[in-house]
């Protein structure tokens, strides 16, 4: 388990036409800016984060509370506080952790770089965030046609092919009907 959420603070924020991630590290703050005209994937990846927060806080909280059922049967009343205190400072992450549910990796592809972007670690707050901008990718990166990705397409395949072959032409309406139908 990496130390690193505990050091640092990680927010995403909406811009006009970007989402900005921010890690913030005590006095030192990393921006990192995602164009939606240049967001290729966003990939949302399930870990076993919270299964393993719910072991290690489960088997620490178990036991305090054999030692807090000791401290009752000793009636030292020092004893029964402290454990107590224990007991509840344990068992409150175990209940935020289980309320925020399942843990995952978002990250975000472009052409040059793919980041992780530690501040939409659940599942339900990525699906959320996701939702929110697909809109805005889809918008600013305006949806081809059928008929432009066959272009795009043929233009590719002519740039990779031998200059010995004849380029391939581009699609036609009715070679896309053909197609589709």
């Amino acid at each position: 388990m990496r130390l690193r959420p505990f050091l640092s603070r990680h927010s995403v924020w909406l811009g006009r036409d970007h989402l900005l991630s921010v890690e913030s590290k005590a006095f030192h703050e990393r921006y990192r800016r995602f164009y939606f005209r240049d967001i290729q994937l966003i990939a949302i990846r399930g870990t076993q984060r919270r299964t393993t927060l719910n072991w290690i806080l489960s088997g620490s909280l178990l036991l305090i509370l054999l030692l807090t059922i000791a401290a009752f049967r000793s009636n030292v009343r020092f004893l029964e506080v402290v454990t107590v205190i224990a007991d509840v400072s344990l068992a409150i992450p175990l209940l935020v952790n289980n309320i925020l549910g399942s843990a995952c990796d978002v990250y975000f592809r472009t052409a040059v770089q793919e980041v992780r972007v530690p501040a939409l670690g659940r599942i339900r707050r990525a699906h959320k965030a996701i939702d929110r901008i697909r809109p805005l990718i889809a918008s600013a990166q305006e949806a081809m046609t059928p008929l432009e990705m066959l272009g795009r397409l043929s233009a590719l395949q002519s740039a990779t092919t031998p200059r010995a072959q004849a380029p391939v032409e581009p699609a036609t309406e009715q070679q896309l009907d053909q197609i589709e139908s």
